[in-house]
């Protein structure tokens, strides 16, 4: 089962103890990430944007209660399902919870049966929520993207239907413009309704191994002949015998995404660059373009889907293609993410697990954990 369909929570406790007891509960139904520390959970929220957040109130570094407040200020986890857990019971230390922005608290020691009917009942309400936001954005960006696309191929269209003579070079052009009107518009449906597909969990991996060699030349063949009519190269280096267990068609798609952004956003004359790399159990594909680059401020909502980023990193400001890409990345149990690059332009980062023999036949089998002492 993928990560999507499973839920993906991030559990937060500076005691060992506890986090294996709350991966040993909720690890067969869902992914279960931790983290020791609140700087940890913050680092961790931002890279894997967990659906549900179990969030202890006592810690080291800062408290559960300042966490939680910033969680809620990241456009990431703004929405969230943050549950506090914590041995304090009194109102109004569950009063500073809720102001901080927890959705719910669960007291220490917690009764199981009450944890794992709180926990699916918010992924649950969490995900309809989601879906329902994005339903709304989409239908309301609809007035602003479809309009232009249908006057284009509604004026063409009476133009042909006309009685009035007309050369054949002329009809040839408005049968062009129609036709690329019409790939836009399809081009935006199926974007928008494979998004939905995997925000609401209706969309499983096939999982195969795969050399990341294929997926990196499928992916450059994809934009090769953007990239000539741009007058754009692109490079390609790094290891070429790194085997993933991906959704190759997928993961194809999700690093199409990032080299038609970088492509469409570097100058003329300019490179775009592919490296592939591997550390421990984790390969990573980074893309790397000469565009304008991105705004500090703007790096947490890069792969946020209907943001209108400036510098045209989000083409028409929908920003569906990477959106659609982070989803990808993230029901393989990977991450995502972009930085500025040191000489200008932008660097888009996806890690992905490397392929064991033996794994499971999902990525989804692999839980990741950060435990520390303390």
């Amino acid at each position: 089962m993928s990560t999507l369909q499973r839920g993906r929570i991030l559990a937060v406790d500076d005691n060992p103890t506890n986090l294996a007891i709350l991966e040993e509960l909720l690890g067969d139904d869902y992914e279960v990430v931790t983290a020791s520390s609140g700087s940890e959970a913050l680092e961790r929220a931002e890279s894997l944007r967990p659906s549900l957040v179990l969030l202890d109130v006592m810690m080291p570094d800062m408290s559960g209660y300042e966490v939680c407040a910033r969680l809620r200020a990241t456009r990431a986890m703004r929405h969230a399902k943050i549950i506090m857990v914590s041995a304090k019971a009194l109102v109004n230390e569950r009063l500073e919870g809720y102001q901080a922005g927890a959705d719910d608290y669960v007291t220490k020691p917690f009764e199981t049966d009450e944890l794992l009917f709180k926990v699916k009942v918010f992924l649950k309400l969490g995900a309809v929520e989601e879906l329902d936001r994005l339903k709304t954005d989409v239908l309301s960006l609809l007035a602003h993207e479809v309009r232009t696309p249908l006057n284009c191929l509604i004026l063409p269209a009476e133009m042909l239907r006309s009685s009035e003579p007309m050369e054949e070079a002329q009809r040839q052009r408005l049968g062009e413009i129609m036709y690329r009107n019409a790939v836009g518009l399809h081009e935006f449906f199926e974007k928008a309704l494979s998004l939905s597909a995997m925000k609401a969990g209706r969309w499983t991996p096939t999982f195969e191994s795969t050399a990341m060699s294929d997926i990196v030349a499928e992916a450059i063949g994809n934009v090769a002949d953007q990239a000539v009519a741009r007058g754009v190269t692109i490079e390609r280096e790094g290891a070429r015998d790194l085997v993933l267990r991906v959704d190759l068609s997928a993961l194809v798609r999700a690093l199409t995404a990032l080299l038609d952004n970088a492509v469409r956003l570097s100058p003329p004359g300019s490179a775009v660059t592919v490296v592939a790399s591997s550390d421990g159990d984790v390969a990573a594909i980074e893309v790397t373009d000469h565009g304008p680059g991105i705004a500090a401020e703007q790096l947490g909502c890069v792969f946020d889907e209907l943001v209108d980023l400036t510098e045209g990193r989000h083409e028409k400001g929908h920003g569906l293609s990477l959106a659609l890409a982070r989803e990808i990345v993230l029901a393989h149990d990977g991450r995502i993410s972009a930085r500025g690059a040191d000489r200008g332009g932008a660097v888009f980062r996806i890690e992905l697990p490397l392929a064991v023999e033996g794994a499971p036949a999902t990525a989804s089998g692999r839980r990741e954990s950060l435990r520390t002492s303390g």
